[in-house]
């Protein structure tokens, strides 16, 4: 639950507690209103009736219990209190019993009501008749009257409890607003968003931390670029260095046992006597060193492939995407690349087929894939666009430990400014896409004259290594 989120249940918790308490306290005053106007109406009347009582001795029945009605009506109190006769264990009413003209809520009845017995009073009747006179309190009427004097006090503390939850809130989320962009912020800089800045609000404290925030990222933006730039030079110098091992064991390797082969040759086509074991021999010298100059071609081609320097990457891209799927007959491949990116220079094109390169070897050895497919295009002059899904076993790219592969994608990436996107669930299988930038001045975001105008798309794109 969020800090705001807390502190208004709080304040809403204690304003709850505080209307309670006032509540009972109005209950409570209410209670003893009542209790007391009942009393003293119970003990007037009973005192009226005894004082009467001595005055209508002798007189006929009927008319003394219209004279002590008549007597209770003209003090007002027959509203808060009713008769009853008791005689030989029977008991009536005296008269009849006067509504009362207000109403109160059950739940305030309850609450107020006083226990019958402190209302009730008993008058006894001298004479041959016996028997007495029940006086009881109508506590209805004075719960009304308390129910009329506390309801608007009971509004003004509901009105007054909502409007001070609702001035809490509005103060809280106003108070907590910078704290909300300071997280936004740290959740920025943990995607890798180091241009995110946080603006200064005029709180003091707020400030304080959105100045170090400032500080932080332009620290850790500085930091990135100087990575990105390292990064690159380390991946040009990596390239530079294959490049230039690829050339030497072509030039001097290559010569060597293409050298030896012909030695070989010359020895066992030798005219004349020549020992069996001696041509057997060369032969054997002659095979290794066919064999030798094999690996050593694959491993030029590995290094620094020719196609790509000498025919472009979309020819290069689909000699790997061939030879890759030959190796793979068990995986249908269908790759679909853009005759433009023949034209792309030479400083992304390496980078792409090495991306291209690390995709497939992943795809090989971990997907349990039966079918790739591959889409390489040329979104704008300055951006490519590298997809490659497959229906392998997938997994959770939240929870999956990342293996030296996508770690390396992701630095060559981050080296050249591009981008990479992930979508998996196990079961389902796995697309990539890459997009690399293909230009310095792209990268930058300026165009100079030098790059402002692109080759010009072809009109197709080629197929590779279809299979269904």
């Amino acid at each position: 639950m969020s800090l705001s989120a807390r502190l208004n249940l709080l304040f809403a918790g204690l304003t709850l507690v505080f209307l309670c308490a006032s509540l009972a306290l109005v209950i409570h005053h209410a209670r003893l209103a009542v209790k007391a106007e009942l009393v003293s109406a119970t003990s007037l009347s009973a005192e009226l009736l005894q004082g009467a009582l001595g005055t209508l001795s002798g007189l006929d029945a009927a008319y003394a219990e219209d004279a002590l009605l008549a007597e209770l009506s003209g003090t007002g109190l027959h509203r808060h209190v009713t008769l009853q006769k008791e005689r030989d264990g029977q008991i009536r009413a005296l008269g009849e019993e006067v509504a009362t003209g207000t109403s109160s809520p059950a739940w305030f009845q309850a609450l107020v009501r006083p226990e019958a017995e402190l209302f009730t009073r008993v008058v006894p009747l001298a004479g041959d008749a016996g028997g007495s006179i029940i006086i009881r309190g109508l506590p209805e009427d004075e719960i009304a009257e308390a129910w009329a004097g506390a309801r608007g006090l009971l509004a003004l503390m509901a009105a007054f409890g909502a409007t001070a939850v609702i001035m809490i809130q509005l103060v809280l989320n106003t108070t907590l607003r910078p704290l909300r962009t300071v997280l936004s912020g740290l959740d920025k800089l943990e995607r890798g968003h180091f241009d995110s800045r946080i603006p200064l609000t005029g709180a003091p404290d707020f400030d304080c931390v959105a100045g170090q925030f400032n500080r932080l990222s332009t620290a850790l933006q500085a930091s990135q670029s100087r990575n990105r730039k390292l990064n690159r030079k380390l991946l040009d110098v990596q390239e530079e260095e294959r490049r230039n091992l690829a050339r030497e064991l072509h030039d001097e390797l290559g010569q060597c046992m293409s050298a030896i082969q012909a030695e070989a040759v010359a020895v066992r086509n030798e005219p004349g006597v020549v020992p069996d074991r001696v041509r057997d021999a060369a032969e054997s010298i002659r095979a290794t060193a066919s064999h030798v100059q094999g690996l050593t071609r694959n491993l030029i081609r590995r290094l620094r492939p020719a196609a790509l320097d000498e025919l472009g990457l979309a020819t290069a891209v689909g000699n790997m995407v061939d030879e890759w799927a030959e190796r793979h007959p068990e995986i249908a491949c269908k790759a679909e690349v853009s005759d433009a990116l023949d034209h792309v220079e030479p400083s992304a094109s390496i980078h792409v087929y090495r991306l291209l390169q690390e995709a497939l070897t992943n795809i090989s050895r971990h997907s349990s894939a039966a079918r790739v497919t591959l889409r390489m295009r040329r979104l704008s002059p300055s951006l490519l666009e590298l997809s490659l899904g497959d229906d392998g076993r997938g997994f959770d790219p939240d929870s999956a430990t990342p293996g030296f592969g996508l770690l390396g994608m992701r630095e060559r990436l981050a080296g050249i400014g591009g981008t990479l996107a992930i979508a998996s669930e196990p079961g389902i299988g796995t697309q990539v896409r890459f997009g690399v930038p293909l230009s310095e001045c792209a990268a930058a975001g300026s165009r100079p004259k030098s790059c402002a105008s692109p080759a010009p798309e072809a009109p197709g794109l080629r197929l590779f290594a279809v299979r269904t």
